[in-house]
């Protein structure tokens, strides 16, 4: 774990071990309350004497990176840990991800290469992302180059203000909320708010709740980050709060991720009775919320629920994108949170330099400061509810006694489940061998009766192939 020190180096060995120390706590090898080697097996470990591990241990105690317990031995300080900008844990990451030993990861995979290698012999209802010719088409205005240069040294550390300004307008008139600007920061999507969120406010040793299934309970930085997570399953109204409230009289949570829009991958839109419920019970047990709304813009309705974050403004961190409107190419998002908690999430930017692009930024600024912006997204999302309309309507007339779905209310995905036997991964070997591609619940939780299947990549044939298919196989 440690490796030997260099004694040909003009550097007492002491030195290079508390450095060796501090690089593996900035890796993530070594996370806060992480216990290290005794002084006599690090020094028979390094070949050298007790006196070298003792003093470097000594020393880094007294700079705080360390702390010293009389029969507990010498552990990581969680304040040093929570002080030094986190790296992942990449051997560990790489290691996860480097596993297809596993039916459900090696059945990815086959997904993966066949929508890499052979693209257009596939039925694809599985990638997660618009197909290019459904993506609205603006015209740009002619734009120079010390246009950007200027925008880039008048920008804000939370994004483009005339764009900050454009979004707040625009959620303000889709939902009925005013997001204030000094609560608004931009970003790179909604993966980076998350990473953003995560380095901010949560420590290795805190447990999230997150909604099962959900992409939430897949993501690798929470194991990474030693964070643990709780699965709260849903119903027809959203998250569990039965289950929930019955998981806090035993663990403590410190913060809950939710999807109340279109959840991915169940497309269930959560009632505002629950939403109301669920703010409640948060409130009380002081619970942080963050509320994931990346497909909240494709909603098929005029009217939409109000968001979380108008039903408890302190109390949420609202989190959007873009990317699913103007596809995965702009990758811009935003997060909505009370000043204290953004001045927390610009520190995590600065320390890990990561600027946001001012190109994104005036594109977007510029496609939604055109008057057919409004206009083109209407158009997309109407679109969108055609495709799922008549995948749903094949779906209840040809497969009605095999499997059960539900209409959405926004979104791209439709949520397909077998209603029969209790099916196995390879029961879906079948859809793979006919370069049928859809997103199996196995993926992302233990069990294997549900279907994701993208609308949004489909033609009403290729809509009918699947369902001959799987009517042929579940019949």
């Amino acid at each position: 774990m440690f490796g030997k020190l260099d004694r040909t180096l003009n550097q007492p060995l002491y030195q290079q071990l508390m450095i060796l120390i501090k690089k593996k706590i900035q890796m993530g090898e070594l996370v806060a309350g992480d216990r290290l080697p005794s002084e006599r097996q690090l020094s028979e470990l390094l070949e050298v004497n007790r006196s070298t591990v003792i003093r470097a241990y000594d020393e880094l105690a007294v700079e705080g990176v360390l702390t010293r317990k009389r029969g507990s031995g010498t552990l990581v300080s969680r304040e040093t840990w929570l002080q030094t900008p986190r790296q992942l844990n990449w051997k560990k990451y790489l290691a996860v991800n480097e596993q297809v030993t596993t039916p459900a990861t090696h059945y990815k995979k086959q997904l993966q290469d066949k929508v890499q290698l052979n693209p257009s012999s596939i039925i694809d209802g599985y990638t997660g992302d618009l197909p290019q010719q459904m993506i609205p088409s603006f015209n740009l205005t002619e734009m120079k180059w010390h246009d950007f240069l200027a925008a880039s040294s008048d920008q804000e550390p939370f994004g483009l203000i005339s764009l900050r300004q454009a979004l707040s307008n625009y959620i303000n008139q889709q939902f009925g909320y005013k997001m204030k600007l000094e609560e608004l920061l931009l970003t790179a999507g909604g993966q980076q708010s998350l990473f953003f969120i995560m380095n901010a406010l949560l420590q290795s040793g805190d447990t999230v709740a997150v909604e099962a299934p959900s992409y939430f309970y897949s993501l690798p930085m929470f194991d990474n980050y030693g964070i643990r997570t709780e699965a709260i399953p849903l119903d027809s109204e959203g998250i569990n709060l039965n289950y929930f409230e019955a998981l806090l009289e035993y663990q403590a949570i410190k913060m809950l991720f939710v999807t109340p829009n279109y959840q991915n991958p169940t497309t269930i839109t959560m009632s505002l009775e629950r939403k109301k419920a669920l703010v409640a019970l948060c409130e009380r047990h002081q619970i942080i919320i963050v509320e994931d709304d990346v497909y909240g813009l494709l909603g098929y309705q005029d009217q939409h629920l109000p968001l979380l974050k108008s039903l408890s403004p302190d109390n949420v961190l609202y989190v959007g994108s873009l990317s699913k409107v103007l596809g995965k190419t702009i990758q811009l998002g935003w997060i909505n949170a009370p000043s204290r908690v953004l001045e927390a999430l610009i520190k995590v930017r600065e320390e890990w330099e990561q600027p946001l692009s001012i190109f994104p930024q005036m594109l977007v600024s510029q496609l939604m400061a055109a008057p057919e912006f409004s206009l083109l997204v209407a158009n997309l999302r109407q679109e969108l509810f055609q495709k799922v309309s008549t995948l749903y309507q094949l779906v209840t007339s040809e497969l009605a006694n095999q499997f059960s779905v539900n209409l959405p209310s926004g979104g791209y995905y439709l949520w397909l489940t077998y209603q029969g036997r209790l099916l196995t991964i390879s029961d879906w070997q079948f859809l793979l061998e006919q370069n049928i591609l859809v997103f199996p619940s196995f993926l992302l939780t233990e069990h294997a009766q549900s279907i994701r299947i993208n609308v949004a990549n489909l033609s009403e044939e290729q809509m009918k192939i699947l369902v001959k298919a799987l009517k042929n196989h579940f019949e």
